[in-house]
């Protein structure tokens, strides 16, 4: 696990993101129990293949495809 500095100081700990990940077991134990051990697999790459493919298409903010710097950053005041 990493630190999370907003869950260390609020009343709510760590169970904020035990709750969301339920579901998201659930679902894997799912496709598991429907298409077994090779479907979940091929589906898990499918699912790396796609975000592969995505992955190019994304810039950094403030940036150029080029990678040149768009905006300049000025000091407050």
């Amino acid at each position: 696990m990493t630190a999370d500095p907003v869950a260390a100081n609020s009343s709510f700990g760590t169970s904020r993101r035990r709750e969301p990940s339920l579901p998201g077991g659930g679902l894997g134990s799912v496709v598991v129990a429907t298409w077994a051990t090779t479907g979940a697999y091929a589906l898990a790459g499918g699912v790396s293949m796609v975000a592969a493919a995505i992955a190019p298409l994304l810039r950094q903010p403030g940036h150029d495809r080029d990678g040149a710097r768009t905006a300049q950053p000025q000091a407050a005041g």
